[in-house]
């Protein structure tokens, strides 16, 4: 009992017990030293043209070459004991065993350099259980008895996978950079090494801004293990990682085709299935007629805006309604464009949303219960925390709205008011069951992730906006329809839409996503069709006869970010979904360019292609709203259909005529508060004069601060916090101010 009190003690026991497993599988267990073999790739459209055949970049034997920074970095990142270990690190085995144990689940490995060695000459899946590291740790002794270090380690480096085809550190080498190992900066030699762990996760041609990340942290540990001194860290660090890929051969649709791939890979079911063919054959759900149509329309339109508005790179998405199946992905104009950054997909990278998210706002509140006839304050405010949000023009200012005029001229203030209504929190979450992975907290984010502080993916937000045409139901999108192995035989198959798919031989799916849930009431989701699709109801800050006016029915929303760096068109018809991105990779300004210029052009050439013979004038409504004409503004007779429950009916005719008696009574007062004005700022404890201008009768006339009612003009001694001022003229408000005490 002292003996195992003895924590040394302890130790030497498991390490003997380990050996002692280890000698017994060396006599016993029978060993396949067989080496893998290689793969073949290759993609079609959905009619069975060739996208691309891949040609390996397998380089075995390809152990000429020197990079000694290379090799230090490689161990300092992999194995820091690979020179002194025979093959496996057996206190590593202990390290990991005890955490493993204290967390119930594998949280870390102990594989050397040349345990991944085996794993890559010899063993088929990637198993992680018990066993498997036993025959593991076998063939490295093996290995280790055969091969001196350095040796071992230039076959490691020669059989890893990188990622896109590229087997092999010469080939990743090429593949990225389009240079010779001896010739690779050390900035390129990290990226490299930081792919090795899961290199479609990784991938910098992907994954741009994870890829940069990953790479950091390596940065990091180098820097600890003073392999990088702090000048070269520091100058590496604020690199941008720079691609030069080399593609040999013909490909279409590059981005797609590589996105296709590593989606396939990361699904563990599907990477067992194709272990022995080598000749996998993806079957796409891409038209390549679409895509070369649509690659055109977005060439031209940078040629026409690049000088003048600095604008470089155009994704563009297409979903076919029925089946939300990608049809085309453009993940930017040309994938060779070194200046522009062209290999980055820009289709699934992440940028800030705009006011792309407003729709879904709008959403959520008649999904809350709230009514398309109540009103929202567009007038400028100050919410929590000082956050005090102005329109696209800062001097606009709208009053009380009705949801239909706020949503489909994208007014700020009243969405702010109205997130701040129904809840932060409940927004968050509510985009998430949409499927928009959000990459920052609810706390980050606050009422700004609803004017576009909110990151997230063209291919998302397209696949959310099908929700309003596809009443509520959203579907996951489907890449491919089937893969074939090298006679011909169907490996997978996807009717269903899953994640990836289902394997012929085994009917127990293990999808991550439900092929369709419903995710708001059809009436909610026809409501914001419609609203969409109303282009007079956008009139007021959107031109009449503007790019998203089409000869056929279509809802879109645009959006623009911060400082105009992204620009935004999402849109439907009812028999696509349309989204475009227009901006920069490197995330620099465009010249004062709207969603609607910039991306809006290239989303309607793309939607007049796609319905050449299409003439459909309205979309078809199934839900229990009817149609009522009602005031459209304030201030106008002129008439519009809203989509009413009966209960709501009820209301209108209160409502339209509380609106007359407001327009009524400012018709006949020229009636405004003079001071303070909307958005002051006072000290603490300050003294102020309420003043009003206009034609009235003072008995007739009331003060309230903060809904409560106020005996003369004069505030005195104010204390720190958020007012509102309103003046009630035969009880309705004629003006109202909101200011700060701080």
């Amino acid at each position: 009992m002292i003996f195992f009190k003895n924590r040394l003690g302890f130790k030497f026991l498991l390490v003997n017990i380990f050996l002692l497993i280890l000698f017994v599988v060396w006599l016993f267990l029978p060993i396949n030293l067989e080496v893998k073999i290689d793969q073949k790739w290759v993609f079609y459209d959905r009619n069975g043209e060739i996208l691309y055949s891949e040609i390996l970049y397998q380089d075995a034997g390809a152990l000429n070459w020197e990079n000694d920074f290379l090799l230090d970095a490689l161990v300092a990142v992999e194995d820091q004991d690979f020179y002194e270990h025979l093959g496996v690190d057996f206190s590593a085995i202990l390290r990991a065993g005890r955490d493993n144990l204290k967390h119930d689940k594998i949280v870390s490995g102990a594989s050397t350099i040349t345990m991944q060695l085996a794993k890559l000459m010899f063993l088929e899946e990637n198993s992680r259980d018990f066993w498997y590291k036993i025959k593991q740790s076998f063939l490295a002794l093996k290995l280790e008895l055969k091969y001196s270090k350095k040796e071992i380690i230039l076959e490691y480096l020669a059989r890893a996978n990188f990622g896109h085809g590229a087997v092999g550190i010469s080939a990743a080498a090429q593949k990225y950079f389009s240079k010779k190992v001896e010739s690779l900066s050390k900035g390129e030699v990290v990226m490299l090494i930081a792919m090795l762990p899961n290199p479609a996760k990784f991938n910098p041609i992907s994954y741009p801004e994870r890829a940069k990340k990953r790479r950091d942290l390596v940065l990091n540990i180098l820097r600890s293990r003073g392999v990088l001194e702090e000048k070269e860290f520091s100058f590496w660090k604020n690199q941008e990682i720079l691609l030069n890929p080399k593609i040999t051969g013909k490909i279409e649709a590059p981005h797609f085709v590589f996105w296709v791939k590593n989606k396939l890979l990361a699904n563990n079911d599907f990477v067992k299935k194709i272990k022995n063919q080598r000749e996998i054959h993806v079957y796409t759900t891409l038209d390549l007629n679409i895509y070369r149509k649509n690659l055109s329309i977005a060439r031209a339109e940078i040629l026409r805006k690049e000088e003048q508005n600095n604008v470089h790179n155009v994704a563009a998405v297409i979903l076919d309604l029925k089946n939300l199946e990608i049809l085309s992905m453009l993940g930017n104009v040309d994938f060779f464009d070194k200046k522009n950054d062209g290999a980055v997909n820009m289709a699934t990278s992440y940028r800030q949303s705009g006011s792309t998210l407003k729709p879904f706002l709008y959403a959520l509140s008649l999904e809350s219960g709230n009514s398309v006839l109540d009103f929202l304050k567009d007038k400028k405010q100050i919410f929590k925390n000082g956050y005090f949000p102005r329109n696209f023009d800062i001097f606009e200012e709208n009053g009380w709205v009705r949801p239909r005029e706020a949503l489909a001229n994208s007014y700020n203030i009243s969405a702010v008011y109205l997130l701040d209504k129904i809840g932060v929190l409940n927004f968050y979450n509510f985009l998430e069951d949409l499927n928009l992975k959000l990459r920052q907290s609810v706390d980050e984010l606050g009422y700004s992730m609803i004017l576009g502080s909110t990151e997230t993916s063209l291919l998302n937000l397209s696949q959310a906006y099908a929700v309003f045409p596809n009443r509520g139901a959203l579907v996951d999108f489907k890449f491919f329809s089937r893969v074939l192995g090298e006679k011909g035989q169907i490996l997978f198959k996807n009717d269903s839409g899953d994640f990836v798919g289902q394997s012929v031989n085994d009917k127990a799916r293990k999808a991550s996503f439900k092929s369709k849930k419903q995710v708001m009431s059809l009436d909610s989701a026809e409501w914001i069709m419609h609203v969409l699709s109303d282009n007079s109801a956008r009139w007021k800050n959107f031109s009449r006869g503007n790019v998203l006016e089409l000869p056929f029915v279509s809802g879109a929303k645009t959006g623009t970010s911060q400082e105009f760096r992204d620009n935004w068109v999402v849109g439907f018809s009812p028999k696509y979904v349309v989204g475009v991105w227009a901006g920069n990779t490197n995330g620099s300004p465009l010249f004062a360019v709207s969603g609607l210029a910039g991306a809006g052009p290239v989303w309607r050439k793309i939607m007049l292609s796609l319905h050449k013979d299409f003439d459909q004038k309205r979309f078809d409504y199934l839900g229990k709203r009817k149609p009522c004409e009602i005031l459209r503004k304030r201030g106008k007779s002129e008439k519009y259909l809203e989509f009413l429950l009966p209960d709501e009916l009820l209301v209108v005719s209160q409502q339209e005529g509380a609106i007359n008696k407001k327009i009524e009574i400012n018709n006949q007062v020229n009636f405004e508060i003079f001071y303070p004005k909307n958005g002051d700022v006072f000290f603490k404890g300050s003294d102020l004069l309420i003043q009003v201008r206009g034609e009235f009768d003072k008995n007739d006339i009331q003060y309230f601060l903060n809904d409560k009612k106020l005996e003369n003009l004069i505030l005195k001694n104010l204390k720190i916090g958020q007012y509102e001022l309103k003046v009630l003229l035969n009880n309705v408000v004629v003006d109202e101010v909101n200011f700060m005490v701080e």
